[in-house]
């Protein structure tokens, strides 16, 4: 038994380092899975990512499991600092503070500028290896859920802002959250077609979905009629008041 613990004692402060190199191993290889992608498009195989990092392919099943578990790997690391730099209230957050409407109004159509040019120039410096998560269905993963289970959460930020402004006018929340979902999938689909066909410069599709996103916004949250209270009934007249 006291061998046991002396074992144990000598083997604890090596975790953390085996985590460690494990880690940064780990990053290696997506650096590699990136550069072979590069080199070899969409029908990379799991033996160019290993030449590519000059290493074994069970060094890389190890970490992976096989090619579906590299891209989603692959997708988790790039899209990681991505979504982690967009405005907080894409995520719907800060919205309990005293700003007013036209105010949350303004700061989300700048909000979904940010977004618009942040997944650009994801897509611009990456071209290869976005197509590449995409032909892997990368990100149509809601089609293997359960039903019910799915939900973006830009989406349902965006619907929660909206719901925020339009609630007065008498706009029901899953009808704003509706509109989130239509906001995010209105902007993410030029975007693709952009990073498809590049029959346009990347300051004119920006250009253009800004105009369609003010728009939008200011439509959906500034132009709607107000909730119509029914017109109150005239007073009923009492017997012998009128005139003679």
């Amino acid at each position: 038994m006291a061998k046991k613990r002396a074992a144990a004692k000598r083997a604890a402060p090596r975790a953390p380092q085996r985590t460690a190199r494990w880690a940064a191993q780990r990053e290696e290889l997506l650096h590699a899975a990136q550069r072979a992608i590069r080199k070899r498009g969409e029908a990379v195989s799991m033996e160019d990512i290993a030449r590519e990092a000059g290493i074994t392919r069970p060094i890389l099943y190890r970490h992976f499991g096989d090619r579906r578990g590299t891209a989603i790997a692959l997708r988790d690391w790039m899209m990681a600092p991505f979504v982690s730099s967009l405005p907080p209230i894409l995520y719907g957050r800060g919205l309990d503070g005293g700003t007013s409407n036209e105010e949350l109004r303004d700061e989300l159509v700048v909000a979904l500028y940010a977004f618009v040019a942040h997944l650009a120039t994801l897509i611009e410096a990456n071209p290869e290896v976005y197509r590449f998560l995409r032909t892997q269905g990368m990100f149509d993963d809601k089609w293997e859920m359960k039903e019910g289970e799915w939900s973006d959460p830009l989406s349902e930020g965006v619907g929660r802002v909206l719901a925020k402004i339009a609630g007065k006018r008498g706009v029901e929340p899953q009808t704003a959250r509706v509109w989130g979902y239509a906001l995010i999938a209105m902007v993410g689909g030029p975007l693709e077609w952009w990073a498809v066909t590049r029959t346009v410069d990347r300051v004119e599709i920006e250009r253009d979905l800004m105009q369609i996103i003010r728009g939008c916004v200011d439509g959906l949250t500034a132009s709607l009629p107000t909730r119509r209270r029914p017109a109150p009934k005239p007073p009923r007249r009492r017997a012998g008041s009128g005139k003679r």
